[in-house]
């Protein structure tokens, strides 16, 4: 073979080796360019995937904060409601332990009148209205001061007492009469 058809056969190798190069390589530059666009698209995909379920959570956790929110303002205004019921009681019974003669006669007589099918009773009576209870009552009951009654007094039956000691009053019902107070200090702001 000859130097020229040796360099032609050289030559043509060579060009056909650039070829299956540059096919090799754009070939490559193409599986790589559609994987490099999948992996884009499918990043895409899984930051929308996330961005969604962020902002879902995002509203949950908003949600879960607004209703801790609310139970804790639900509880203060039940502990201020029930701190008001507490005082607006204490000065029913302030009001009640310094009741003028004439409130305390009426009472006396309202429950006098509610028993009056019994015998007469003993009337107990605090310290502080002994002398203006004898005074009232002395000539038809026997009224008898009792030191340790804070402020009311006590209709003592044959049968039965009728305790009208304010305190103890107050601590016998406190119950019903906390709902009461609750509920005509607050009926009105509950209903709107």
């Amino acid at each position: 073979m000859s130097l020229k058809s040796f360099e032609k056969l050289i030559s043509s190798i060579t060009s056909d080796e650039a070829k299956d190069y540059d096919r090799i390589v754009n070939q490559a530059h193409t599986e790589g360019e559609a994987l490099y666009n999948d992996m884009i698209k499918k990043a895409k995909l899984k930051i929308e995937k996330q961005k969604e379920r962020n902002e879902i959570n995002l509203k949950h956790m908003y949600q879960q904060q607004v209703r801790i929110i609310e139970n804790e303002i639900q509880k203060d205004l039940v502990l201020l409601k029930n701190d008001y019921v507490q005082q607006f009681l204490n000065a029913s019974i302030n009001d009640l332990e310094n009741m003028s003669d004439e409130a305390l006669f009426a009472l006396i007589d309202r429950v006098l009148n509610d028993e009056k099918d019994h015998h007469r009773p003993r009337i107990y009576i605090d310290s502080a209205h002994y002398a203006s209870v004898l005074a009232k009552y002395g000539a038809s009951y026997q009224v008898v001061e009792k030191s340790d009654l804070t402020t009311g007094f006590i209709l003592s039956y044959e049968q039965f007492d009728i305790d009208f000691e304010f305190k103890n009053l107050l601590l016998y019902h406190e119950e019903v009469l906390h709902k009461i107070a609750q509920i005509k200090l607050f009926e009105a702001q509950d209903e709107h």
